[in-house]
């Protein structure tokens, strides 16, 4: 997954498998803190395309509201 971007591989892994936001700073090498920022980009420009994300909603964190508006 080196090729793809950070944003990129958060989704990756969160369509294959539900992740907490420390799982997921750890498998893309990126800050727990920055985590939410990410992935309410990414939610956004899921919506853009009318997509959703797979897995089940995380445990609650920043973009809590954001992941469950774009998994509904």
């Amino acid at each position: 997954m080196a090729d793809r971007s950070r944003r990129q591989q958060m989704m990756d892994f969160l369509n294959e498998e539900e992740m907490n936001s420390l799982e997921i700073s750890q498998a893309v090498g990126i800050g727990e803190r920055e985590v939410p920022l990410h992935l309410e980009h990414s939610i956004r420009t899921l919506a853009k395309k009318d997509q959703k994300l797979q897995s089940p909603p995380p445990p609650a964190w920043g973009a809590d509201t954001a992941l469950q508006t774009a998994r509904a």
